[in-house]
């Protein structure tokens, strides 16, 4: 099983489409993949804790256009401040039924500390 790391600053010179590729090689591989934040982390995410990267999803539009980009994340301890303050919380209204379709969201979606984060907030 491959290991990489890449540092978070060496990742963001590289660019969303890079750590897009990244994360969407190791959905398909069913590769571990973890992520983590320093101590300026937003508000809805906890200061120097690390996550697990559970998958990629490239949502379509209903027009049949590419929608966001979202990564599946997990907070270990099976909590997390994103269930209720994160741009893709589940009571956002982003949130329309096809998305919801497409990413497997159910009513009880973050109740074990998973939630969806957009990719351009990912670096």
């Amino acid at each position: 099983m491959p290991t990489s790391y890449w540092p978070s600053k060496e990742l963001a010179t590289k660019g969303d489409d890079f750590l897009w590729k990244l994360i969407m090689k190791g959905t398909k591989n069913n590769w571990p993949m973890t992520t983590g934040t320093d101590w300026k982390a937003p508000n809805y995410l906890m200061p120097n804790h690390a996550y697990t990267v559970l998958e990629g999803v490239q949502l379509t539009n209903e027009d049949g256009s590419e929608g966001p980009k979202l990564v599946k994340i997990r907070n270990p301890h099976g909590n997390s401040r994103y269930i209720s303050l994160g741009p893709w919380r589940p009571s956002s209204d982003k949130w329309t039924a096809s998305y919801k379709e497409q990413t497997g969201y159910t009513k009880d979606f973050g109740d074990q500390g998973e939630f969806w984060f957009p990719l351009e907030l990912f670096t």
